[in-house]
């Protein structure tokens, strides 16, 4: 096993701070290897089935518990890194996973690799913003072709309005007219 001495004994030292999920997402990075938050799950649920407890008694491991005690071991003890994006194939498919390992931990992940930031996909923009920008480069679009026809904003306006509003149905009324 390539894991430090020193962070046998930090563990050891940590032990008694740690939450008892928080240790057995340590647990499973010090077995497994450094692996991404699905593999942590699935080995998670694969030792709580292998335990020998009664069937009511075993957990189901969701993702939120492995990504927030993990978290936890990253932030407050420090003693889980994170050795970034890598790409690879998992259950069949090409996936690009933040890859966790224990800070002393020298393994690499088996079938992993590491990702340049350059090619990382950027976040998608919140669906508020977009629509904003839409809305943006429409006017954009509408200015110069207004300039040309010469419409006013008036005009504009009462365009929109009746493109975006419902027309009238024509309801017979029972009253006669006042007026003829």
């Amino acid at each position: 096993m390539s894991i430090c001495d020193s962070s046998l004994i930090a563990l050891e030292k940590i032990k008694a701070q740690l939450a008892p999920d928080e240790q057995a997402v340590f647990e499973i990075l010090l077995e497994i290897g450094p692996a991404h938050d699905r593999r942590i799950l699935e080995a998670l649920n694969q030792k709580e089935q292998a335990s020998l407890k009664p069937a009511k008694l075993k957990r189901k491991w969701e993702i939120n518990s492995v990504t927030g005690r993990r978290n936890g071991l990253v932030g407050r003890y420090s003693i889980v890194r994170d050795l970034g994006a890598h790409k690879g194939t998992w259950r069949g498919k090409n996936k690009t996973y933040h890859i966790w390992a224990v800070a002393g931990d020298k393994r690499k992940p088996a079938g992993w690799v590491p990702v340049p930031k350059k090619d990382l996909p950027k976040p998608k923009p919140d669906t508020g913003q977009a629509k904003q920008n839409i809305e943006r480069i429409k006017r954009q679009a509408e200015r110069p072709v207004l300039q040309k026809l010469a419409a006013s904003e008036a005009g504009r306006a009462l365009v929109q309005y009746r493109y975006h509003t419902r027309r009238k149905s024509k309801v017979e009324k029972k009253q006669g007219l006042l007026f003829a």
